[in-house]
């Protein structure tokens, strides 16, 4: 009971919170793929990013990495997160719609029809370096002593998954059903991309272990 009462009071929401931040980051970023800006898109998209590292929020991919630094019971603190961030961005998807954003719908639809056209291994692999530019951002926001330099850190590791076309599987999460894909070719191709950033943020964070970088 106590549990259950830890994951939905104190988890639960923030990642909620979470999830909007994130909706509106990828709102932001679909209005400029849309006209062609995909670097002001990922500039402005990666503010997101910032608030979520800030705030200390609930974001999946931002905590995932952190796994194998805590109890197994951990993993029901990322499948709490994992729904309260599609709650979350569900919520941006709702006012999105009711206010008919044409630009930001559509290209939502398009966003979705490529990235289902990829080998599931093209996403795995894709995925799996969203998890370490994750993680190296909320990880660098944590001990990097300079506050102007943590906020660098943040946007460039934001700006170059979002540019390189890595899979971020909450934003994609977002873009799904903002574009209104439900089958179930998406609900895999979902699965796949949160395996991935699972995989590539704790590999990093195994790999800095072995480096001896981090305790």
């Amino acid at each position: 009971m106590k549990l259950l009462k830890r994951l939905f009071k104190d988890v639960f929401p923030i990642a909620v919170v979470a999830g909007v931040i994130v909706g509106i980051a990828g709102t932001i970023f679909l209005s400029q793929l849309g006209t062609d800006n995909k670097l002001l898109g990922a500039f402005l998209f990666s503010g997101g990013l910032l608030i979520v590292c800030v705030h200390s929020l609930n974001l999946f991919t931002g905590k995932v990495g952190y796994l194998v630094d805590n109890k197994p019971i951990f993993i029901l603190d990322l499948i709490v997160m994992i729904l309260g961030n599609v709650i979350g961005a569900l919520i941006i998807v709702f006012v999105v719609r009711m206010a008919n954003i044409e630009i930001v719908i559509n290209t939502a639809g398009s966003v979705v029809a490529e990235k289902v056209s990829k080998e599931w291994n093209e996403s795995l692999g894709l995925a799996i370096l969203c998890g370490i530019m994750m993680y190296i951002a909320v990880e660098g926001y944590k001990r990097v002593p300079n506050d102007i330099a943590k906020v660098f850190l943040v946007i460039f590791s934001a700006m170059i998954f979002l540019m390189a076309g890595f899979e971020h599987s909450l934003a994609n999460i977002y873009y799904f059903m903002l574009s209104g894909t439900f089958e179930l070719k998406a609900f895999l191709y979902v699965l796949i991309m949160l395996l991935g950033n699972a995989i590539g943020a704790i590999g990093f964070n195994l790999l800095e272990k072995a480096a001896k970088l981090k305790r």
